[in-house]
């Protein structure tokens, strides 16, 4: 279960289709929870609140059909940040606007949500959870051994 402290989520994805949040790593039911998603645009996305918004996503089309990508999404419970990297590379870097995490007790899903929605169109491989936010190297050394 998630808690209200740093945490990485990582691993390789390939996606066939682009839908609507296709779920990587999430424990969100639609209302509480967190989640590491790819939306229909081709965004990366951790959410750590409720809904997936622009401020905890990379730009559009950084990830396309077809091919495989590395990603990490960290959220820094000291700094009060969610990072988001694609292939070792930072993408995105923003304030969670210095608001706590709440708990959940929604189960840990992979490819799908936590209330069964929005299945991921695609594969996974080597998904990992840390219990602390990973540094930029930390995060690049994963991507380069595992490539």
């Amino acid at each position: 279960r998630f808690t209200t402290e740093s945490f990485t989520l990582s691993g390789w994805f390939y996606m066939d289709a682009l839908a609507d949040n296709n779920a990587i790593i999430s424990s969100y039911d639609g209302t509480t929870g967190y989640h590491f998603t790819v939306t229909a645009t081709g965004k990366v996305c951790l959410d750590t609140g409720g809904t997936v918004d622009a401020s905890s996503c990379s730009p559009s089309s950084t990830v396309l059909t077809g091919a495989w990508y590395n990603g990490a999404t960290v959220y820094d419970s000291e700094s009060d940040e969610r990072i988001i990297y694609i292939n070792g590379v930072e993408v995105d870097r923003e304030s969670t606007g210095g608001g706590s995490l709440s708990p959940t007790s929604n189960s840990l899903n992979l490819g799908i949500r936590a209330n069964l929605t929005h299945d991921m169109a695609g594969r996974l491989d080597d998904l990992r959870i840390y219990n602390r936010a990973l540094s930029v190297n930390e995060i690049r050394a994963i991507y380069n051994a595992t490539k």
